[in-house]
């Protein structure tokens, strides 16, 4: 079947489907969904528009040998009609699938690596994974296995249900149905964005990023297809073979892949495709030049050896990369990642030792050899060699090490005790290091050569003072006259904290659906903040702010749900140190939450026309009910017409609180519609005329 590093879940069939065959299609404005989720046990069917007018009926039932479908049409108002002339029967066997295909079948067959028709036949029958995505994303194999049927002449443009009948060899219906509807447009997928390249020899690896499902848009996006040609050249290559998908989870996607050929510019581009075969009008390509930088292979069977005092040999095998032009040796101290690199000329290919004499005693050293290559690039690290020179005049560490911040003068004081060796000592080395995330982030040395007396004032890492807040740990090291050095004694200490920190320098809120706000703001500059507290209130309450929220520091945005529709909204952010300080408050502007959708049609329209009597003059008198809450209706329309297909004029309009209206104009026989008009201005998409008579 198709392979693709991607797939980390497969996408299958499909929108939410009605088993009833009585029941009547319900139109809707919302094209349905077609990216696809599997459910077991259920069947489904998903219509999906091209843009030249066809239209492309998909479905997952697996259909029983022998059978086959027919397929009915509803347009609106027009009442199912039957649009396949006879029943569609797929192929019962390997052998007509693979006459129905015809040319098609040798590039299938060497996409999936299957050979035999019969197999790939009953694969595609397996309702597996693979095979419902092999179907989807070949249109002339899903039509010969029955799992496509396209309307050549669909009313484009207007909601519409379609019906597939499932029939026995006889044409005679088995009581399977699966229906959908949808508004038949459609929409070009939505382009990717964020394209990079990278490339390690002929090897690329593209990256790029794709909005989440629900993002309009994207809806119908379910494979990626990368492509890319030569930049002097018109030949357009396929990454893949098969199919990238697309997944619900994730919104950044990357696939690798060998280019021919290397120091050449190439263009990439990325093709979101949807169930129609539609992809994005511009692809936002990326031209991107693949250069030879594919450094020579590792040696491995380096050995050193100490061969005096101070002096170490460190040897190599040859390096068998054609590539190679020289070797580098690099030296380290145990415990330290970096390395220095000892030869300032690359040596020769047969030169493959080298004698290193060490700078100090008493210390454990490492050493590399590296493969530098013709393109002027090195190998990475051979294996390490560890070898230690020993020193055993180590000298004494210091017992005792106190650091005390002063906050007149804003230092801090160092104190330690020792008890030097006049014959081995050289003085002490005294370290200060930041605390970050948790941890030291490296040690700076506060003495540029070693002091001899045990106190030490510190006045901070720029000389002016230390920010509050702050964490560092100071360390104490004796150092010998040769050189070595004691263990290092450490401590502790944290600057006090009393200046409430900074609040945040922006914030935003943002409507997210009709009663949903997503807010989110800035990071305060103070260094100690632990925690952000937000806070809402009205334009005319901010003495009476409710808490949203306290999240901690690394969190700088909330969702607020249950806003009430047209109330008007203020969102603030304070930020809060770890001594419990509270900055000033940072506000957003006004945010009043409003409804983006029509209203629901009103539903039990009565209309009943009276003759002039005692009692009062002619009329018609109206009366209905609506679902919607009074607060989301703004006013209802009345309209009246002479015929129930003729053209309606509006006669009046009415609060909203009102569910009754006399037209003094009114006759039998005259039509009548009320809209409800929703508090957005939108009205109701839809009302059922409905005759007065006499009653």
């Amino acid at each position: 079947m198709f392979k693709s590093s991607c797939i980390l879940a497969a996408l299958l069939l499909l929108s939410p489907f009605r088993e009833n065959v009585q029941a009547q299609p319900q139109l809707q404005s919302q094209q349905s969904q077609t990216v696809l989720s599997e459910q077991a046990g259920s069947s489904a069917l998903v219509i999906a528009p091209h843009q030249d007018g066809r239209i492309f009926l998909f479905h997952n039932y697996n259909l029983p040998l022998g059978h086959g479908f027919k397929v009915y049409r509803n347009a609106v108002g027009a009442g199912w009609e039957l649009i396949t002339d006879e029943a569609v029967y797929p192929v019962q066997n390997g052998g007509q699938l693979r006459m129905r295909l015809r040319e098609n079948w040798e590039s299938i067959s060497r996409d999936t690596g299957v050979d035999d028709a019969q197999a790939f036949f009953l694969m595609m029958r397996s309702g597996t994974t693979d095979a419902l995505v092999t179907l989807l994303t070949l249109p002339e194999l899903a039509q010969a296995m029955g799992a496509l049927f396209i309307d050549e002449n669909g009313p484009y443009g207007q909601h519409t249900a379609y019906r597939i009948v499932v029939v026995n060899d006889l044409g005679l219906p088995t009581g399977k149905v699966l229906e959908s509807e949808a508004l038949l447009e459609a929409s070009l997928p939505l382009p990717v964005s964020g394209l990079k390249a990278d490339n390690d020899g002929r090897t690329v690896t593209l990256s790029w990023d794709y909005p989440s499902l629900n993002t309009p848009g994207t809806e119908e996006v379910f494979r990626f297809r990368p492509r890319f040609r030569r930049s002097d050249e018109s030949r357009v290559r396929n990454v893949l073979p098969g199919v990238l998908l697309r997944t619900d989870s994730n919104t950044s996607f990357q696939i690798t892949f060998d280019v021919p050929v290397m120091n050449t510019a190439y263009e990439f581009w990325i093709e979101p495709q949807n169930l129609a075969g539609q992809t994005s009008e511009d692809p936002g390509r990326l031209t991107f030049f693949v250069a030879d930088n594919a450094p020579p292979a590792a040696l491995t069977g380096v050995s050193g050896s100490l061969i005096s005092e101070d002096t170490i040999e460190i040897t190599w095998p040859a390096s068998t990369d054609m590539n190679a032009a020289g070797y580098h040796v690099y030296r380290g101290f145990a415990g330290e990642e970096e390395m220095m690199r000892l030869t300032a000329e690359p040596g020769e290919l047969l030169m493959l030792s080298l004698t290193d004499q060490v700078p100090s005693l008493g210390r454990q050293y490492r050493y590399a050899v590296r493969v530098l290559g013709q393109n002027g690039i090195e190998s990475s690290n051979s294996n390490i060699v560890n070898i230690a020179v020993p020193d055993l005049r180590k000298p004494e560490a210091v017992s005792h090490l106190d650091a005390i911040f002063d906050a007149e003068t804003k230092t801090v004081k160092l104190q330690w005790q020792h008890d030097p060796d006049a014959d081995n000592f050289r003085g002490y080395r005294v370290l200060r290091s930041l605390i970050t995330g948790g941890e030291a982030a490296g040690y700076a040395q506060l003495s540029s050569s070693a002091i001899n007396g045990q106190q030490l004032s510190d006045r901070g890492p720029s000389g002016l003072g230390f920010e509050e807040g702050r964490t560092f740990v100071y360390g104490v090291a004796v150092i010998s006259n040769t050189g070595q050095v004691s263990d290092t004694l450490f401590t502790r200490l944290q600057i006090p904290v009393v200046t409430p920190p900074a609040p945040p320098s922006a914030i935003q809120a943002e409507l997210r659906g009709e009663t949903r706000a997503f807010i989110s703001w800035s990071s305060s500059p103070s260094l100690d903040v632990t925690h952000y507290r937000l806070e809402s209130h009205t334009p005319e309450a901010s003495d009476q702010a409710e808490t949203l929220a306290t999240l901690p520091a690394n969190t700088r945005s909330f969702t607020a749900r249950g806003l009430r529709l047209s109330q008007p909204y203020i969102f603030a952010v304070t930020a809060i140190d770890s001594a419990g300080n509270e900055s000033d408050v940072l506000q957003s502007t006004i945010l009043i939450p409003q409804r983006t959708t029509p209203p629901a049609p009103v539903y039990n329209l009565q209309v009943r026309a009276r003759h002039a009597s005692d009692t009062g003059p002619a009329r018609v008198s109206l009366a209905w009910q609506h679902r919607e809450a009074p607060e989301s209706v703004s006013l209802f329309r009345v309209y009246r017409s002479n015929q129930a297909s003729g053209l309606f004029e509006a006669i009046a309009e009415l609060s909203s609180e009102i569910s009754r209206y006399d037209d003094p104009d009114g006759r039998p026989g005259y039509w009548y519609k009320v809209y409800p008009v929703g508090a957005n201005g939108l009205s109701a998409r839809e009302a059922r005329p409905v005759q007065a008579v006499l009653r």
